[in-house]
């Protein structure tokens, strides 16, 4: 399959991954499949404990993501509370809203993110006030 690429700009990143794989099979290499990951960073104050997330928040990831939230939310009772920061989110699955709503739920709040993280963190927070005015 020859593919030009000498124009990229109207390829979108899916083909120009694939366009790489292709060429990299050419030389014999096999690439594994990408997974996504999450990278969860804990910055401590005394007021408060900053979970900085990164990557993409879906499944196995999102059962770490609550335990780890879960245990600072134990610290929210003592009097600091969880925030959490999307900035280097760039994705979120169905079962990563649910951990997302479950925290929300649970009292911790969130800043930053891209539009869509911010659409996705909007729909989140309706569906908090929806079930409560139940």
């Amino acid at each position: 399959m020859a593919v030009d690429v000498s124009d990229s700009r109207h390829l979108s990143i899916y083909q120009m991954e694939e366009n790489i794989t292709l060429h990299l099979s050419n030389f014999g290499l096999a690439l594994a499949p990408r997974r996504g990951m999450l990278k969860i960073s804990i910055k401590d104050s005394q007021t408060r404990r900053l979970l900085v997330l990164e990557g993409k928040i879906i499944a196995p990831w999102t059962n770490e993501l609550n335990k780890v939230a879960c245990q600072d939310l134990a610290n929210h009772s003592a009097g600091r509370e969880l925030v959490i920061d999307f900035r280097g989110v760039t994705d979120i699955s169905a079962d990563g809203e649910e951990a997302l709503y479950c925290l929300l739920v649970q009292g911790a709040k969130f800043r930053g993110g891209g539009v869509f993280i911010k659409q996705v963190l909007k729909q989140l927070a309706r569906r908090v006030r929806r079930n409560d005015s139940l």
